[in-house]
């Protein structure tokens, strides 16, 4: 079996999800555990974000840098207490540092220009096109080495890998190796040569089993054919057809805040827990992109055995 790992978005968090800092297991020790070749395929930005308290002065920055030259700096758009460092980093650094990681295949690397669009102005849109198309590039890479990869994982690399086990109290989350392993190997049977693609739906549970036909899909953790992720790759170009983000898959979609209940039509009231102004209009958000485009496309899904989350 041969698997390749496509990694997509900037390396702020990689050392302590793949590196010399990690205190968890990773993708590549459940690969190593299976005895699964991989290849590794990573687009991303020679740059580093890091957060500090507004007002932080240029030695300050520098000594929590090393010494790496500011690009520049911008106000969170969170809260004006803290504000972004866009670092740059060195392209033969950080390829030697994932050479070091990933030894057991081949690493290909892409590194794109930065793009100041992605930290100032219009940040939401122009971030989402970035993630979208390093996606789109990475699979199209994986597709023109001509390897015939059994399956395919696109991930983020700031992405810590989870799963959930059952318990005699019910089910727990856990990121132990043997459990990693365990489920990776059951998601891997379920999609062998189901036409399906396994993702990480967004909510709890219970939300998701909810009769809507809204679907949200996580952005940090995908796995199938390499067919199926070609399609699921594709929400770039349609944006780019359609000629917006926002007018790509534009059908209304609201969520309740206090309930995550979904609904296509905007109310005064949720009309599960009855919460009055708590509908939020999540239709530009990229779960909801995501997920009305799997379905469009007519992929299959499926919920896998791990999810995960980023680290910020």
């Amino acid at each position: 079996m041969k698997i390749a790992l496509l990694l997509f978005g900037l390396l702020n968090s990689f050392d302590k999800v793949y590196g010399s800092k990690r205190a968890r297991p990773s993708l590549i020790d459940a690969f190593t555990a299976l005895g699964i070749d991989y290849d590794t395929y990573v687009d991303t930005s020679p740059i580093d974000f890091f957060k500090v308290p507004t007002g932080t002065s240029v030695d300050d920055i520098k000594s929590l840098t090393q010494g790496r030259p500011l690009i520049d700096r911008t106000i969170s758009s969170s809260t004006s207490e803290q504000e972004y460092i866009i670092i740059a980093n060195d392209e033969a650094e950080i390829t030697h540092r994932l050479q070091h990681v990933f030894i057991g295949g081949h690493t290909s690397l892409n590194f794109t220009p930065a793009d100041p669009s992605t930290w100032r102005g219009d940040w939401g849109d122009s971030l989402i096109m970035a993630f979208m198309e390093r996606k789109e590039r990475l699979v199209r890479a994986a597709v023109n080495s001509g390897i015939g990869y059994d399956y395919v994982i696109l991930a983020r690399p700031d992405y810590v890998i989870k799963t959930k086990v059952d318990t005699k109290n019910g089910s727990k989350i856990s990121e132990d190796l043997s459990q990693i392993v365990g489920n990776l190997q059951e998601d891997l049977k379920e999609l062998e040569n189901s036409n399906t693609l396994g993702i990480n739906q967004m909510g709890t549970e219970a939300d998701r089993d909810q009769s809507s036909d809204i679907l949200l899909i996580k952005n940090g953790y995908q796995i199938g054919r390499l067919y199926e992720m070609v399609l699921a790759a594709n929400l770039a170009n349609v944006v780019k057809v359609t000629g917006s983000y926002g007018d790509t898959y534009a059908k209304n979609a609201y969520r309740c805040k206090f309930c995550n209940t979904l609904s296509r039509n905007h109310t005064p009231h949720c009309l599960k827990c009855g919460a009055a102004e708590s509908l939020i209009d999540i239709s530009r958000w990229l779960e909801y992109k995501l997920g009305e485009h799997i379905k469009s496309s007519g992929i299959k899904w499926t919920q896998t055995r791990l999810f995960g989350r980023a680290l910020r």
